[in-house]
């Protein structure tokens, strides 16, 4: 398993511990917080494959690109995470 993707996980499961054993306030400022300090981190992420995808920096051999599109798969995917417990955080 990529170490991006136990590093999700992880940051999943937290969470989850936390929204369980918090008043419901305290969820939502917590729940919160973390989505917008998890999404400037993706925000950066995002930023820096950008720049590699436009060969501001260079172009890219063949290994690179296979890292790099694994990188910009689990920024998106991680996105999108996100933006569903979001949505399913504003449905209660």
């Amino acid at each position: 398993m990529p170490l991006f993707t136990m590093v999700v996980l992880s940051i999943a499961v937290l969470i989850l511990i936390v929204v369980i054993f918090k008043k419901e306030k305290e969820k939502i400022e917590l729940f919160h917080m973390m989505a917008h300090k998890l999404r400037s981190h993706i925000s950066t992420i995002k930023w820096y494959t950008e720049l590699l995808s436009d060969k501001s920096v260079g172009t890219l051999n063949d290994k690179q690109k296979e890292y790099f599109n694994e990188i910009r798969k689990a920024s998106q995917k991680f996105n999108e995470i996100i933006d569903s417990i979001s949505q399913k955080r504003l449905q209660k």
